[in-house]
């Protein structure tokens, strides 16, 4: 009955407009698109967060696709909280900052 309640998702949003894809490509498409990249490991993957999309690998089986996106989506929300503060916190503290200042002279 699980199986069949399933849909995979191919987007996620967060509050403040962080909204980015979720992809899903077979091992052989993951390897050709980071064969060239330094930084990734040549081990068997499963899926990747890059910042701007998760990917996961669709050869595996249905449950280990679930898994990864959850894994993966981890990585996601920990980018979301450096996000947030470099497009809402930094912001407001400066202006925050600049109508003290403007108050105290």
């Amino acid at each position: 009955m699980a199986l069949t309640r399933w849909r995979r998702p191919h987007y996620f949003s967060l509050p403040g407009g962080f909204a980015r894809k979720i992809v899903y490509w077979s091992k052989r498409r993951i390897d050709a698109a980071k064969r060239n990249d330094p930084t990734f490991s040549q081990q068997d993957v499963m899926g990747y967060w890059d910042g701007e999309k998760i990917v996961v690998n669709s050869s595996e089986p249905l449950w280990v696709q679930i898994e990864v996106l959850g894994h993966e989506m981890t990585h996601a929300v920990h980018d979301w909280e450096l996000w947030l503060k470099q497009y809402y916190v930094d912001p407001i503290k400066q202006e925050v900052g600049e109508t003290l200042r403007d108050e105290e002279e």
